[in-house]
């Protein structure tokens, strides 16, 4: 993520809207790999903390 953002930075320095463009695609496209990846380490860590809650319950 952090590659494509500084990508991102130079084509705009340069003033390359296309490029910009191209990038900003990346950019959207790791993003969402990203915030998938986060949801499902939150969904780990939900049912870590469910199954700890019902061991506790059952000793």
């Amino acid at each position: 993520m952090a590659l494509v953002c500084s990508q991102l930075r130079d084509a705009s320095d340069a003033n390359d809207h296309e490029e910009c463009i191209i990038v900003l695609d990346l950019v959207n496209q790791q993003f969402l790999v990203l915030r998938e990846n986060l949801n499902h380490i939150v969904q780990m860590e939900r049912a870590i903390h469910e199954n700890e809650v019902i061991k506790r319950r059952n000793m």
